[in-house]
């Protein structure tokens, strides 16, 4: 961020930037928590591939003063994690996740294609991935890492509905998460687009202006993985 005498429009910019992104519960109202045990079962191994791996996360601008934001869309590309897959595939557990600092903001390509006017300035970005990373949100220093995990699979084969534990910002939720699964020779390609909430997650979005301002609740989220058979890494605790 550029370093300069603080102007009221400054100000209200730094409002406006700090609006753009979820603000998790203070620590002492909601201690961190940890993810469960997973129990991995007996079966064919494959890893991440986190050169052809995505996640992204839509976020909304909310409110009377909704002009006065904008969405941005939040991801990464450096996802590492391994999944095992039983005979009855039914079975497979998988655990994956991602850094907080691998965390990139507004390409214009991913804003493109969700719909959105593709450049924004570039002090916006800046400033939305330095909330995003602050004490007060994320707290990147703390909680370095945001993780997904199974926990249970129904539904058919090649469309099945995967309940997953999820760990963001030292707080523990359960999920669901619908995917399109092909099934390859040797790899997995699996691909989700739904919708969850911040609350949900265990974060409050956060509000300026009392509440003219505000990150909606609702985030779009969207991830594609592509695990390949074989590994030479040992399967995580």
């Amino acid at each position: 961020l550029k370093k300069s005498m603080p102007t009221y429009s400054a100000i209200l910019v730094s409002l406006m930037l700090t609006a753009c992104a979820p603000l998790p519960k203070p620590p002492e109202s909601a201690p961190s928590q940890a993810m469960p045990p997973l129990q991995w079962p007996q079966g064919l191994q494959y890893q991440i591939d986190p050169t052809r791996s995505e996640f992204r996360v839509r976020l909304s601008a909310e409110g009377p003063l909704a002009r006065f934001g904008h969405p941005h869309v939040i991801g990464t590309t450096r996802i590492h994690g391994q999944v095992v897959v039983p005979d009855d595939w039914t079975q497979t557990a998988f655990k994956l996740g991602f850094d907080v600092d691998d965390l990139v903001v507004d390409p214009p390509l991913w804003r493109q294609q969700a719909g959105l006017e593709p450049e924004i300035p570039q002090e916006d970005i800046e400033g939305t991935l330095a909330n995003l990373r602050s004490e007060a949100q994320l707290n990147a220093e703390v909680f370095p890492r945001i993780e997904l995990q199974s926990e249970a699979i129904t539904g058919p084969r090649h469309q099945p509905t995967l309940t997953v534990w999820v760990l963001v910002a030292g707080q523990l939720s359960q999920q669901t998460l619908p995917i399109a699964l092909h099934w390859g020779e040797d790899e997995l390609i699996a691909s989700a687009s739904t919708t969850w909430r911040l609350t949900e997650l265990g974060i409050t979005p956060f509000s300026v202006f009392g509440g003219g301002l505000r990150v909606g609740d609702e985030i779009e989220l969207k991830l594609r993985l592509y695990a390949v058979l074989g590994s030479d890494q040992s399967m995580p605790d």
